[in-house]
């Protein structure tokens, strides 16, 4: 049996789709039923969840037409043995490139369902702007990535049937240089990837006023969301040396599987993270404090003058004040630099990893083909 990763891929999607779909559930519930905050934002990450549906179903789809498992030619077949007829193979990438153009339109719906979300917390004009520059920018470039991807070859079946070699069907026929679409891959992938670091790295700008008044879990439980989605949106980066192997190797449907484990993973956790911000109307009192009973004015002297007596006290209540929130941001900066330092070494082990994975896929590759070419010479 030749090499397969097929089985890999099958259990992320059978696990992801479940778990986008209860934690999508839960928020809905938690924004409709237990409180009414319903707004643009749930909308985009709904059709995130729609879109991210079908990107699975077309991954599922091209898993059963072959993606996934290795090419090793045979003598009596020029085509993938995994493939019965070139029918197959045409349908495997059909469904490859629906699932590819599902998953652009998935990672920038949930960037922007997360742009909006942080919007309702903007209190500054300065937030607002750089929240609109970061969605313009963004919204810019996916939807020249989603097209270049769409239309990267004329007529765009010639994208899985050009295979085969020109035909009557095909004499016209063109495309983009596959160089050109990883050039613009990189980009979509460091676009994405610097979005959701700048919205980390900016995160205790917005939560500053909101900060103050969560409980510790409550504060954890953002960091946890908040580094999972940092992880979600890194894990494009593995891509990247995936997409140079795909430059150079002759085994496209095996070694295109580390690509979409990668987004799998970005788009599953992205989900997972902006569902879980909206937990709280769940349970309140576990995310936030209670509201302080207003303290009572202490009595004045009858000695002492009371306006002179009530201004020290506002300038001694406004310096004790301003110390305090000093202090607090200092503790929560550190806090979330930490954080950030956390989940930059996990995605550096993760980016790691999955290059030594692809490594791996190639070495078996290559031990499979000559296992083929020792039984083709021991027949002869």
């Amino acid at each position: 049996m030749p090499p397969s990763r097929a089985n890999t891929l099958r259990t992320l999607f059978v696990v992801f789709l479940a778990l986008s779909h209860a934690f999508v559930y839960i928020r809905v519930y938690a924004r409709t039923i237990k409180t009414t905050l319903f707004d643009p934002s749930d909308c985009f990450l709904l059709a995130a969840v729609a879109s991210f549906s079908i990107y699975v179903f077309s991954g599922m789809m091209s898993i059963q037409h072959g993606i996934g498992t290795s090419f090793i030619p045979t003598p009596a077949s020029p085509y993938p043995a995994a493939f019965a007829s070139p029918h197959e193979l045409a349908t495997a990438l059909r469904f490859w490139l629906l699932s590819e153009v599902h998953y652009i339109l998935t990672a920038t719906l949930l960037r922007l369902s997360a742009l909006l979300q942080l919007r309702t917390l903007a209190t500054l004009p300065k937030q607002r702007l750089v929240l609109l520059i970061l969605t313009v920018g963004m919204v810019l470039y996916d939807t020249g990535f989603f097209l270049l991807l769409i239309f990267q070859c004329a007529p765009v079946q010639y994208f899985w049937k050009g295979w085969f070699g020109r035909d009557s069907e095909f004499e016209m026929a063109s495309g983009v240089s596959g160089e050109w679409v990883a050039q613009v891959s990189y980009g979509f992938a460091g676009v994405g990837t610097g979005t959701d670091w700048l919205l980390a790295v900016l995160a205790p700008w917005f939560f500053w006023e909101k900060e103050k008044d969560m409980t510790p879990t409550g504060k954890w439980g953002l960091r946890a969301c908040l580094i999972t989605g940092i992880c979600a949106g890194s894990a494009c980066l593995v891509r990247i040396p995936t997409t140079n192997r795909l430059l150079t190797t002759d085994d496209f449907f095996y070694d295109c599987v580390p690509i979409a484990i990668g987004s799998v993973l970005e788009s599953g956790l992205g989900i997972v993270a902006l569902s879980a911000t909206a937990f709280k109307p769940l349970c309140p009192s576990l995310f936030e404090k209670p509201p302080k009973p207003a303290p009572a004015e202490p009595p004045i002297p009858l000695e002492l003058p009371a306006k002179r007596l009530s201004r020290s006290s506002e300038s001694s209540n406004g310096a004790s004040a301003d110390a305090l929130k000093l202090k607090r941001g200092k503790l929560s900066l550190l806090v979330w630099l930490v954080d950030l330092t956390v989940a930059f070494g996990g995605i550096v082990v993760a980016t790691r990893s999955w290059s030594l994975y692809g490594d791996m896929g190639g070495a078996a590759q290559t031990l499979g083909i000559r296992k083929q070419d020792k039984i083709v010479g021991k027949s002869q």
